[in-house]
């Protein structure tokens, strides 16, 4: 019987650091627009490396940049994006990996149907 509570015990606790998360809190930016755009942010990390993805976060109507430009850089939030209705702006940090050097650059936004892209989006 010993044995037997001693296997239920681990099988929780097992259970229960499995469903620990390490993921980030959602973003609370102050609307659902907001956080998007936030989101829109973030995947830039992610797709930097793939030129068809990041081609993919700009708008139809951008000129977009050459993805090989992006790679050396890692993005994030840099204030709260500023909606208005159908385009929006927002400051993001721009961090060089080489470097180590921080810079700000205003990005503006478009929603094009649904979706938040990238319709001009500065380098240092």
């Amino acid at each position: 019987m010993m044995v037997r509570l001693k296997l239920v015990t681990l099988a929780i606790v097992i259970l229960l650091g499995g469903c620990r998360s390490d993921a980030q809190k959602p973003l609370d930016l102050g609307s659902a627009d907001a956080n998007r755009i936030g989101q829109l942010i973030d995947e830039i990390n992610e797709a930097k490396g793939n030129p068809k993805k990041l081609a993919a976060l700009w708008a139809a109507n951008s000129q977009v940049p050459d993805a090989r430009k992006f790679n050396a850089f890692d993005y994030s939030l840099g204030g709260r994006p500023r909606v208005h209705g159908d385009t929006a702006t927002c400051a993001v940090r721009i961090d060089d990996s080489r470097t180590g050097e921080t810079t700000q650059k205003e990005w503006s936004f478009v929603k094009q149907g649904n979706e938040w892209k990238i319709q001009d989006a500065p380098l240092p």
